[in-house]
């Protein structure tokens, strides 16, 4: 909303009322999509690619807004060159998710699998699932849900990026 509410700012500015009306940008913010930032990839399941603090953030207020009535789980990857201690941090102070899980990502970059567990399950006092592969884990969690439950993939970009390219396979192979 913030980003949205800037560049209508812009346009009002820059445009200074000569060509573009407020309908023109109703119409723009409602076509207005950013893939990987809170993008619904099936029913009751998103990605964010939240890859740092602030991301983190606003994706948990976004989260605590949410209206979910079941349970809400969280699929966690990072890369090493984030700060991935502190969005640990901060997702294990929001207390919103039922449970996290660890994924190790296909990348050089990708923080181990086993850290991330550990680091979670330290800041959270809670049990961590892990998987090796973004497509275990995705399968996992998707069997795990029951009707009214969420599933949201953060941390990293790469993350939503396997996970919307595992999808992306299986509608090819369908």
């Amino acid at each position: 909303m913030e980003n949205a509410s800037l560049a209508l700012r812009a346009v009002e500015v820059l445009d200074e009322g000569r060509t573009v009306t407020p309908n023109h940008m109703r119409r723009g913010i409602r076509k207005a999509f950013w893939a990987g930032r809170m993008e619904e990839v099936e029913p009751d399941i998103y990605v964010d690619g939240a890859h740092n603090e602030d991301g983190i953030r606003a994706f948990l207020e976004t989260v605590k807004q949410d209206g979910c009535k079941g349970r809400r789980q969280l699929l966690f990857g990072a890369v090493q060159d984030k700060d991935y201690s502190s969005m640990i941090r901060e997702i294990a102070d929001s207390d919103l998710f039922f449970g996290i899980t660890a994924v190790q990502l296909d990348s050089g970059r990708s923080v181990e699998g086993a850290v991330l567990k550990n680091m979670l399950e330290a800041a959270t006092g809670r049990r961590t699932a892990l998987y090796q592969s973004v497509a275990e884990a995705y399968a996992s969690l998707r069997d795990w849900r029951s009707p009214g439950d969420r599933i949201y993939a953060a941390g990293s970009l790469y993350l939503a990026g396997e996970i919307k390219e595992l999808l992306k396979q299986k509608r090819k192979e369908r």
